[in-house]
């Protein structure tokens, strides 16, 4: 077993942005996290770059790919660098330019609104290109790269349950399923008020959907916590069983919507009594 080694350097942005735009930085490695960071998070992070504030460490799981390329998936820092990307408009974040109230330099008497363009146009674009930031390249085990992923995000917006599940079992089929369920059924929950948007953002929607596939499996209601692990991270589930669970699922769910037209005005509309509603309609 490879033990986890740790090379500390930094990065300018130029050198992550060349990384991002040869394809070799990976922002949604299976283990990751939905993104949570609002606008205003996204544009702090711009002003502390403009000022040269200190930013916390950009942990990097250094592998090869496939065709013997180097590759970094991003284990922390990913809200950081895409917030980056995003305000300079590169590749598919494009669309998700913004602008952030700063001073260009903390030499600069008045703050103003600056994007993209206008920094450029100030003269502004170098010194943002050239911010140094700190950097922790790990290889290893995937497994402990994802144990190091845990523990990193229990600190800060602290991974929730379903998160750290998505981390730890990312490649469990039962997961998977569940995962593209929640999805498709996303819209209903937030619609009904069974959970909320930013809930949904956090993958709760994902950890519903488990639990009531896990309970129709097991012919009854879970002991949550313990019993859902032991479902995604291991074999019990899956195949013939999990596609007839599924199915099931889906049946309950659009005849719980159909019984219940007017959900999000009843008292079922939150997760803890919609899954009782849900097992004692099935």
């Amino acid at each position: 077993m490879t033990p986890l080694r740790y090379e500390y350097g930094h990065m300018t942005i130029q050198q992550l942005v060349n990384h991002f735009e040869k394809g070799q930085l990976n922002l949604e490695p299976g283990f990751q996290r939905n993104s949570v960071w609002s606008l205003s998070d996204r544009a702090a992070l711009m002003e502390s770059i403009f000022l040269n504030y200190p930013m916390p460490s950009v942990f990097l799981y250094k592998r090869q790919d496939v065709d013997g390329d180097l590759v970094y998936d991003v284990i922390d820092g990913k809200q950081r660098l895409e917030s980056i990307f995003m305000f300079m408009g590169l590749g598919h974040f494009r669309r998700e330019r913004f602008s952030a109230w700063t001073k260009l330099s903390p030499k600069d008497e008045e703050a103003d609104w600056y994007d993209w363009a206008k920094v450029r146009r100030k003269d502004g674009e170098y010194a943002f290109s050239s911010y140094r930031i700190q950097t922790v390249e790990v290889s290893g085990e995937l497994s402990d790269i994802i144990d190091v992923f845990v523990r990193i995000n229990s600190t800060g917006k602290k991974l929730t349950s379903a998160e750290k599940r998505h981390a730890k079992y990312y490649n469990s089929q039962f997961l998977k399923v569940a995962g593209k369920l929640a999805d498709r059924f996303g819209t209903y929950y937030r619609k009904h008020r069974i959970l909320s948007r930013g809930a949904i953002s956090r993958m709760k929607h994902v950890e519903l959907t488990c639990e009531l596939i896990a309970s129709i499996a097991r012919g009854g209601p879970l002991n949550k916590k313990k019993a859902l692990d032991e479902v995604i991270g291991g074999q019990a589930i899956e195949g013939a069983k999990l596609k007839k669970c599924a199915k099931e699922f889906i049946r309950i769910a659009n005849l719980v919507g159909k019984m219940f037209p007017r959900l999000r005005e009843a008292r079922f509309a939150n997760a803890v009594d919609y899954y009782s509603l849900f097992l004692l309609v099935w």
